[in-house]
């Protein structure tokens, strides 16, 4: 077997000889491992694009949900106004019916048609009628009516006991 740098003449199946190429095989290893060390950084580079683009959506659904939230407690407060306004002005038209119910009631010719139409009632004489002092104190004071009652008492149990 005649063996040139570049070529091979004959058969080698009996005994193969390799050349082994160990700058080819270095430069093989170096080229992968720089290739798996870009992919490396392309896969974490598109994962901090992923993460970023995950996080505004994030942000943005916390934002919108928070609007959301607050125009419906603005919505929920502006319907109880609303309720307590139209409460307010219901007491303040039953309250002006009854002034009115009350001024009604109170004018002398309500009263003296009432007494006289519902309760049979007539206009006393002017000889008939007696006048009485209510300014004068024409009753007894209460420490006065408690002592007659116990003085009763006492006298009762003085007569029993």
């Amino acid at each position: 077997m005649i063996v040139n740098e570049k070529y091979m003449k004959g058969s080698l199946a009996v005994v193969p000889e390799r050349k082994e190429d160990k700058e080819g095989k270095e430069r093989y290893r170096e080229l992968k491992k720089a290739k798996n060390q870009r992919n490396k950084r392309l896969k974490e580079k598109q994962w901090q694009v992923k993460r970023g683009t995950l996080l505004c959506i994030l942000l943005l659904f916390i934002c919108g949900f928070s609007v959301i939230y607050s125009y419906g407690a603005a919505f929920t407060k502006q319907k109880e106004l609303a309720k307590l306004q139209k409460s307010e002005r219901d007491i303040n038209m039953e309250n002006d019916n009854l002034k009115v119910e009350l001024l009604k009631f109170s004018s002398f010719e309500y009263v003296k048609s009432n007494a006289e139409g519902k309760l049979s009632m007539i206009a006393p004489d002017r000889s008939k009628v007696i006048s009485v002092d209510l300014n004068r104190d024409n009753f007894k004071e209460e420490s006065l009516v408690k002592e007659e009652k116990n003085s009763i008492v006492s006298f009762i149990k003085d007569l029993f006991f």
